[in-house]
């Protein structure tokens, strides 16, 4: 996720477009990397990242 951050303010968007979008793509994210049969840690990664940053509200 910090990955999406930096490519949203290399692409000019500003630090409060990104704080605003931010609870409407995560779960999108969460979606897609979900969506997978088998097991693969970089997802379980994610996941635990996702819903730790849904829980600060950041």
């Amino acid at each position: 996720m910090g990955e999406m951050k930096v490519e949203a303010l290399e692409a000019k968007f500003k630090d409060f477009e990104i704080k605003e979008e931010w609870p409407r793509i995560a779960p999108l994210v969460l979606a897609v990397v979900s969506d997978r049969t088998e097991f693969d840690i970089a997802t379980h990664e994610l996941k635990g990242l996702l819903a730790e940053e849904l829980e600060d509200g950041d």
